[in-house]
């Protein structure tokens, strides 16, 4: 009757949990040493590196809620202590509060974000702002600023060299010309 084929399903994991205890790591060739490991639990353990990873994160392993509130945003519910962990990929641009005050989201298993919890039920929120875009903005708007002066500048430039010429000088007499001596 042809090929088959077997599927096997596996359990359907949130995108969002808090892990008991991380790893830190210094390069992406270490951190694809560790997550490689026979028998590493990425629900239990997680992998940090970064200049704003700690040292060490202990906690507790638990569930966390997230819920997109827009294109650039996130809101993860989620139980401390421990290291919170987002399935979304990990950009120097995304930002991250608690109670309005900003934490550092930090890289973790080498591609997703995470998060270092207080004890106790936390609301985290994410915003993704990229890197360049206010300089991009203000480079923006300077190129729109010059591209608006350019005709006055122009147009100024132009008056400046005909009057310097003479063509536009005020005189209530003609200019002159000498005549050559009569012989």
């Amino acid at each position: 009757m042809g090929f088959g084929y077997w599927v096997r399903e596996y359990p359907v994991f949130s995108r969002a949990f808090v892990v008991s205890s991380t790893r830190r790591v210094a390069t992406a060739n270490e951190a694809w040493n560790v997550v490689n490991r026979p028998g590493f639990d990425v629900r239990s353990t997680a992998v940090i590196s970064g200049d704003s990873a700690p040292a060490a994160v202990e906690g507790t392993a638990s569930a966390a809620t997230i819920e997109r509130i827009g294109t650039d945003r996130l809101r993860v519910q989620a139980t401390g202590p421990g290291l919170l962990v987002v399935g979304e990929h990990y950009d120097p641009g995304w930002r991250a509060s608690i109670a309005g005050s900003s934490v550092p989201v930090i890289k973790t298993n080498m591609a997703a974000l995470g998060v270092v919890l207080p004890p106790g039920p936390t609301s985290i929120d994410f915003r993704f702002v990229p890197v360049g875009f206010f300089p991009g903005i203000a480079v923006a708007l300077g190129a729109v600023a010059v591209m608006l002066a350019w005709p006055l500048i122009r147009r100024r430039s132009v008056l400046t060299k005909i009057v310097t010429r003479g063509h536009f000088a005020a005189s209530a007499h003609p200019p002159t010309v000498e005549q050559p001596p009569d012989k």
